[in-house]
C-alpha cells in the first residue's frame, strides 16, 4: 500500500505518530525489527515498494536461511519442536525412527519453521507410542524422502541404511551422520558448509563436538 509506506516513512523520519482516531501528534522513541519473505530490492526495482523507505529500514540486514539451506540445523529445530508440543499436549517425550529421520531430513519444508511444528505435532497426536514411524508422518514428507533416494539402494553404512526397527538413532546421531556423510561426499569443508547452509565457524564447531574436526 504506497499510502502506508509513505506514513511509515513519515513516522520513521520524524519520531512522530497520530493515533488512530487521535487529532494530537505524539513523539515517540522506538526500535524497528521488520521482517519479509520478499525481495525487496526487486520490489524497489519494480517501483512497488518506496526506496527510500527500503533504505530507512535497511539498517542492520540480517537474511535467515530456509530450512532446505540449513540441513544441519534440522535435528535441533526437529528436537525443539518434538519438546515443545509434547509438553503442550501432556504427552511423554517422542523419538523419530530411523525411516521417519530419514524422510524429514529429505524434506525441503517449503513453509519452514511453521510448517516443521505443524509435521511434528501431526506426527505425534497420530503415533501410538513414543516412536514416530514414516506411517505418522504426512504423505508430502514421506514422497520427498522417497524421490530423494531414488531407484538407488541406498542402504549401507550410512544413517539412510539403518533398517533395523530396534534401532532408534537420537537426533544428535542423525546430525552426526549427516555431517560424517558430508566429509566423505565433498572435497572440502568449506564446499561442506556452503551446502549445509552454515559458517564455517558453526561447522567446525558442530564437528568438534562430535569429534570429526
Amino acid at each position: 500500500d504506497p499510502g502506508l509506506q509513505a506514513k511509515l516513512l513519515r513516522a520513521l523520519q520524524s519520531g512522530e505518530i497520530r493515533r488512530v482516531g487521535g487529532t494530537t501528534v505524539q513523539k515517540v522513541n522506538v526500535r524497528i525489527i521488520s521482517a519479509t519473505n520478499q525481495n525487496l530490492a526487486q520490489l524497489v526495482r519494480e517501483k512497488r515498494f518506496r526506496e527510500d523507505l527500503y533504505y530507512r529500514l535497511r539498517v542492520i540486514h540480517l537474511v535467515l536461511p530456509p530450512l532446505r539451506e540449513r540441513r544441519a540445523d534440522l535435528p535441533l529445530f526437529l528436537e525443539h519442536a518434538m519438546r515443545r508440543v509434547c509438553e503442550r499436549l501432556g504427552r511423554p517425550p517422542a523419538r523419530f525412527s530411523p525411516a521417519a529421520a530419514a524422510a524429514l531430513m529429505a524434506y525441503p519444508f517449503p513453509g519452514n519453521i511453521r510448517e516443521l511444528e505443524n509435521v511434528v505435532e501431526q506426527a505425534v497426536v497420530l503415533a501410538e507410542g513414543d516412536v514416530i514411524d514414516v506411517g505418522d508422518l504426512p504423505p508430502d514428507v514421506v514422497g520427498a524422502e522417497t524421490a530423494a533416494a531414488g531407484p538407488a539402494d541406498r542402504s549401507g553404512d550410512g544413517w539412510l541404511g539403518l533398517n533395523d526397527p530396534g534401532t532408534f538413532p537420537t537426533l544428535e546421531e542423525v546430525e552426526r551422520r549427516v555431517l560424517e556423510a558430508g566429509l566423505r561426499a565433498f572435497d572440502s569443508k568449506a564446499e561442506l558448509a556452503r551446502h549445509l547452509g552454515l559458517s564455517r565457524a558453526t561447522l567446525y564447531r558442530k564437528l568438534a563436538r562430535y569429534g570429526l574436526a
